[in-house]
């Protein structure tokens, strides 16, 4: 069993919060019945893989946990797009969509700092001390 089989209950709602941010967009696009019936689709893919979605545990773990949970998302709206004929750069823009409605909805400054912070001297001079440190030492498993 994979470690977010415990969160199973939470993790569809937070897509649900993530899908609510763009489902006005989606309705003006496609209509409410087709925005209702690939929203729940998508649900349906994510319920599948959340137990195969593997658990990092290293430096920067939880930010590559969290881009693994929106790969996750992001995959499950390219197969339940594709059962729709939709071409993967539809699903690839629908999923874009939503990550820029997620990022309008922290504060400017909020953005600001974030941006600032993640390409700091500190954020990447404590990455490139940690790639080195692999690269010297033996392999670990994550």
């Amino acid at each position: 069993m994979g470690y977010y089989n415990a969160r199973k209950e939470k993790l569809p709602k937070d897509f649900d919060g993530t899908f609510a941010l763009m489902k006005a967009c989606l309705v003006e696009r496609c209509g409410q019945e087709s925005a209702n019936a690939l929203q729940t689709e998508v649900r349906q893919e994510y319920e599948k893989l959340i137990p195969e979605i593997p658990r990092i545990r290293a430096l920067r773990a939880r930010a590559l946990n969290t881009f693994l949970l929106i790969s996750a998302q992001e995959l499950a709206t390219c197969k339940a797009m594709k059962k729709h004929g939709k071409p993967p750069g539809e699903a690839w823009e629908l999923c874009h969509m939503s990550l820029r409605f997620g990022l309008e909805a922290f504060s400017q400054w909020k953005r600001w700092l974030l941006r600032h912070f993640m390409f700091s001297r500190l954020v990447r001079g404590d990455c490139g001390k940690a790639s080195q440190a692999k690269a010297k030492g033996p392999l670990r498993r994550l």
